[in-house]
Formats: structure tokens, sequence, C-alpha cells
């Protein structure tokens, strides 16, 4: 599978590795390239604000052979993470020292393991909130709202 790096911009897509350097270039053309192993299964997306999972929910894509639920999202159901992907999620977050962000797994469709797929610093969520009422959005603003210390902040 092939993404962008900067979200929001291209879905992911195929990827057939490039046959020669004159391939390889133009594939960057449009800049650096994610590449990853396609696992076949359903998308879990998992909001992450100052340590605690907000929701989560399984974005399945419209098509069973799409590559990128994000272009057919209307089939959305919000679901409890098993523990472990939970954890997962947030030690990626304080890994990476964010506050909030979006993490994605893929859920294997042979093992059931829950896959991390990359961890989202600036994602996007107003339709997320509105299909699962998970409340991003309020307790995001909760938190920018509330005074905190340079030592709170880490």
């Amino acid at each position: 599978m092939r993404k962008g790096l900067v979200g929001g911009y291209s879905y992911t897509e195929s990827f057939a590795p490039p046959a020669d350097a004159d391939e390889a270039a133009a594939c960057l053309e449009d800049g650096a390239l994610q590449v990853q192993e396609r696992v076949l299964g359903d998308n879990l997306r998992a909001y992450v604000l100052d340590g605690r999972v907000l929701g989560a929910a399984v974005i399945v894509p419209g098509a069973a052979d799409d590559t990128d639920s994000r272009r057919d999202t209307g089939r959305v159901r919000r679901v409890d993470p098993p523990a472990e992907a939970e954890a997962t999620a947030l030690a990626a977050v304080r890994r990476w020292g964010l506050v909030f962000a979006a993490v994605d797994f893929m859920i294997d469709a042979q093992t059931g393991r829950h896959l991390l797929l990359e961890c989202n610093s600036a994602p996007f969520f107003v339709n997320f909130e509105k299909q699962t009422g998970v409340p991003v959005s309020s307790e995001l603003a909760t938190y920018l709202a509330t005074p905190r210390k340079l030592a709170q902040l880490g």
C-alpha cells in the first residue's frame, strides 16, 4: 500500500514496487511516500486525548476491495477497543509526545490482531464525531480551555 506522508491530500492506493530508477523517481514526483504491507480487515480509529482514549470506531470501506476507508465512511460502528489495542494507542501517543491524536489500526481478518498503522497528530474528527457520538470536539475544547502549569504539559 502507498500513502502520502501528509494526510488528507491523497488516498491510500495499491503499490507495485518500481522496476527501475526512472519508475522510482516518478513515484516520488508528488513527494515522499509511506509504503506498508496491505492487511485485509477492518480499520479501527481511536481518538486519544491527555492520556485516555475518548472513543473508537471501526470504519469499513464501501467496497470490499477499496484500499482507503475515507472514500465512503457510511459504515462506521462505534466499538470498545480491546485492552491491548487501547494500551498500544496510548503508548504510541506517548512515544511521539502528543496530547491529542487519532491512532489507526487494521484488524487482521485472519488473526483478529489489531495492527498499528499510524498515529495522526492533526486528525479530522467532525464526521467521526457525527457518526459515532464520541464527543471529540467538546473534550478537546475543554482540554484547551483548562489552564495548566508548565510542569503539567510534560
